[in-house]
């Protein structure tokens, strides 16, 4: 079980970048490696990042400070880093860029040598918060594949098993999807708001087979009110046709109801060799809803 943080911060964890901010700040994903905040719907700041090479340092933030320079229409200048750089980017390589109008930075570019990764910090002129690194409680990547890594978004977070990358995502109004490769292992993540209200109109066995698409609705098994789960382990002619039409034969699937924050959240895997009930199976046991 994840533990939530218990203050009023909030710990936002996305493909690699762990970030707690005020409660009240809101993180909206805009990129497999891009954050944007905000605070009263005006932005905060927004991070981007990708893995480099050290050597590559200088040249991208040549290329961002002249993008800055060019919309902005303000010169960017270098300078020191700040007592509020030291504590919050202590294991980072920090660059600071300021206009020459405005001694607030407008840029922060860090590098990590342990995870080899560059990251973008650009802050923007929110009207109540003139420092918002001051807000900021902690900032840290974990881009480590040997090791499991930690998920927390929206409002629900998960523990995703090593080695496995984020190919895509669905962020539309009540439906949240996560997709993810492991070799020619997927793994899927999703979650349905308000749930009560799909419930008045399809089952929760109705919805896991929607979702699942091809699936033989009649080997969905219910483990109780609340949920219900799927098992596809096919024979060996059942698989060489599947494998022919380019899917893969082994699939589990869990669907559940959580009454509470009045979320459906799902687990699904498929693989083209058995898949273990264990991975799985703690995925699904991680996989919840915060409790900021």
């Amino acid at each position: 079980m994840i533990i939530s943080l218990k203050t009023e911060f909030h710990r936002i964890a996305w493909n690699g970048i762990v970030i707690d901010v005020p409660s009240h700040w809101e993180a909206k994903v805009t990129g497999l490696c891009h954050l944007n905040f905000e605070c009263d719907f005006k932005a905060v700041f927004e991070l981007r990042w990708q893995k480099a090479k050290a050597d590559d340092m200088e040249r991208f933030i040549v290329t961002f400070t002249e993008q800055y320079e060019k919309l902005a229409e303000r010169t960017l200048q270098a300078t020191q880093p700040s007592a509020d750089d030291s504590r919050l980017f202590h294991q980072f390589e920090v660059r600071r860029y300021c206009t020459e109008s405005d001694s607030r930075p407008a840029l922060i570019f860090l590098y990590s040598r342990e995870s080899a990764l560059f990251i973008m910090l650009r802050l923007y002129k929110h009207p109540e918060i003139r420092r918002p690194l001051q807000h900021i409680q902690s900032l840290q990547c974990s881009t480590s594949l040997d090791s499991s890594s930690f998920w927390s978004i929206q409002d629900f977070q998960v523990s995703i098993p090593p080695r496995f990358e984020l190919a895509s995502y669905t962020m539309k109004a009540g439906f949240t999807a996560l997709h993810f490769t492991r070799g020619k292992t997927e793994l899927r993540l999703c979650r349905l708001a308000p749930a009560l209200q799909r419930l008045k109109l399809q089952s929760l066995e109705e919805i896991l087979t929607s979702l699942l698409g091809d699936a033989n609705s009649s080997a969905i098994e219910s483990l109780s009110d609340n949920a219900c789960f799927y098992a596809a382990t096919p024979g060996l002619l059942s698989q060489v046709i599947l494998r022919f039409k380019r899917k893969k034969p082994f699939r589990r699937a869990r669907l559940w109801y959580d009454s509470t924050a009045d979320r459906i959240l799902g687990v699904f895997m498929e693989d083209i060799t058995p898949l273990g009930k264990s991975p799985h199976d703690d995925i699904c046991d991680s996989y919840e809803i915060a409790q900021h």
